[in-house]
């Protein structure tokens, strides 16, 4: 029984190499240098370029449902919390005016936040008092178009917990 194996392996990889050599002969040729004949047990692939064929298309993953329901609600507004970096706040001025302008930048995106300058300052000395590592700072706000409306700044120190 294991001989008509081994037969039915010999054949198919000889029908293989055959189909591979036909479908490589429809290719345009190119010099390549010539391997070893294949032996019956040990069949080597030909080099072939993988960059001529085309891209297999990709079937969605994620497909429309054609029964959902699309519904829409209208919110008074959409509230924002960006966690900042501790030392980029520390190395912020303190200017002795009682609004701060401020420019967020994410993503290629610039948003303008009026904040309190007392706000800036009490950060500033969390950070300092704690260590940058051991701080975390969020601004929280508003978003109305590319400005953060209503928004305060907050800096919290972090608490070990002991063990």
């Amino acid at each position: 029984m294991t001989r008509d194996i081994h037969r039915a392996i010999e054949q198919v990889e000889r029908v293989m190499a055959r189909a591979l050599d036909e479908s490589g002969a429809k290719l345009p040729k190119k010099k390549t240098p010539r391997t070893r004949s294949p032996t019956i047990r040990a069949w080597r692939a030909p080099v072939s370029n993988h960059f001529q064929y085309p891209e297999p298309k990709v079937r969605s993953v994620f497909r429309e449902k054609t029964s959902m329901t699309k519904l829409s609600v209208t919110a008074r507004a959409i509230k924002v919390s960006i966690p900042l970096d501790p030392a980029a706040v520390a190395m912020l001025p303190a200017p002795n005016q009682e609004r701060v302008e401020l420019a967020v930048g994410c993503d290629g995106l610039r948003y303008a936040a009026s904040i309190s300058a007392k706000s800036l300052r009490k950060a500033k000395s969390t950070i300092s008092a704690n260590g940058a590592d051991a701080v975390f700072v969020m601004l929280q706000g508003k978003l109305k178009g590319s400005e953060i409306v209503e928004c305060g700044l907050v800096a919290q120190a972090k608490i070990v917990k002991a063990k």
